[in-house]
């Protein structure tokens, strides 16, 4: 069964990808789901995932602030953001951090996580 890892605050968010990861790869998976980057770190000190789902604003790290620190302690697990700011610079930059994938949130559904994963597990 795959880790997931998800790094967001705004529960209608938590909710909708929820609901997304289950049309793109039905129950075959363990989800964990943190609201805090400080919570995330927690977590990746004890567990390791097969993705991650992070969300590029929360309440205790805004942007790229974290994107390094995720990337070196969850050893080679892919980083997928998560955004509904549509800025193409913005994405351009994050994917230069180290972020594998950029999905905005208005675009997010359960076919185009169903390719991320495919590509990305």
């Amino acid at each position: 069964m795959k880790k997931i890892l998800l790094i967001e605050d705004n529960p209608p968010d938590i909710r909708l990808f929820e609901i997304c990861l289950e049309q793109a790869i039905g129950k075959n998976y363990a989800l964990k789901t943190v609201e805090l980057y400080s919570h995330a770190l927690e977590h990746l000190e004890k567990e390791k995932f097969d993705l991650i789902f992070l969300d590029a604003f929360l309440p205790d790290s805004r942007g790229f602030g974290g994107i390094t620190k995720i990337i070196n302690q969850s050893k080679g697990t892919k980083l997928v953001m998560l955004s509904g700011y549509e800025d193409t610079d913005f994405q351009r930059k994050a994917l230069e951090k180290g972020v594998n994938v950029f999905i905005n949130k208005s675009r997010l559904s359960g076919n185009l996580l169903k390719e991320v994963i495919e590509e990305h597990l």
